[in-house]
């Protein structure tokens, strides 16, 4: 059983760019809950069940509250020692504002190999089915997404310390016309670094590179160019225990977003102190 309460401020809710009308800042608070439940727990056979709600709330801009419930299940099956084979699947449903968002029904299977004293190499596919429930992506977004992936984490000579490697190919795929907006494939690299730095406390530090290349003229352009983004992301956290079940956490994340039409370039900063409990 798990659950975090944390506020902090969002300089640019909505992710509008720069110079928008309307662009601006509020608070977030944020609210969580999830439980497991391991189903099935032997030496080769595994079966987790997840159930988690998370919840944003901003004071001022509350269309952008946004509620996620998250239902999922994992089977594994160990294949050698060290190398496990897992169906990950379940649905998630969003909530923005007042109103239904988006339902995504998903399928995750994935290899995963751990190396004893070195590391975890992971590979994955996932394929989703995402609905959106209202404007202004009803009937327009609604389609299915594909990603491939690889990650790889090493042990800096304890696993308590870890290197963290990834990337990763996603393809959106709207059904209709009224979608070829969204018809993209993007590339993802991600670094992660986390060590202790002393007095029991945890560093996070990470960085993040999206290149989202759209197929189809964008309706924004004037000149009928077809949208190309290089997101940059880039965090950094300190955690600390209180006791064995809480755990006190200090985080920033910056967001520079970068497009060849000007009408999608925008840029965020969100710092957050949350608690966090595990039971």
């Amino acid at each position: 059983v798990r659950g975090h309460a944390a506020v902090g401020y969002d300089s640019n809710v909505g992710l509008l760019s720069h110079g928008t009308s309307g662009r601006r800042g509020d608070a977030v608070f944020q609210l969580g809950a999830g439980a497991s439940v391991m189903a099935i727990s032997r030496p080769r056979l595994r079966l987790q069940l997840d159930y988690d709600l998370d919840q944003t709330l901003h004071p001022r801009i509350q269309a952008y509250d946004l509620r996620a419930h998250r239902i999922a299940g994992t089977v594994s099956v160990s294949l050698l020692d060290g190398l496990w084979a897992s169906l990950y699947g379940g649905v998630e449903h969003y909530s923005l504002g007042s109103h239904q968002y988006l339902l995504d029904p998903f399928v995750e299977p994935l290899l995963s190999y751990e190396w004893p004293d070195v590391g975890v190499s992971q590979i994955f596919y996932r394929h989703g089915e995402p609905d959106y429930l209202s404007r202004p992506f009803k009937s327009v977004r609604s389609g299915q997404t594909n990603a491939t992936g690889v990650v790889q984490t090493l042990y800096l000579g304890n696993p308590s310390r870890r290197l963290s490697l990834g990337y990763t190919w996603e393809d959106e795929d709207p059904r209709g016309r009224a979608g070829d907006d969204y018809q993209r494939s993007s590339h993802n690299v991600l670094l992660g670094l986390q060590v202790p730095v002393g007095c029991q406390t945890t560093l996070d530090l990470a960085y993040g590179y999206r290149r989202d290349d759209y197929h189809e003229p964008n309706s924004v352009s004037v000149t009928g160019a077809a949208r190309t983004d290089d997101a940059h992301t880039y965090g950094i956290g300190v955690a600390r225990p209180l006791t064995p079940g809480f755990t006190l956490r200090l985080a920033y994340e910056g967001t520079a977003n970068g497009s060849n039409i000007g009408f999608f370039d925008y840029g965020r900063h969100l710092v957050v102190l949350g608690i966090e409990a595990k039971y």
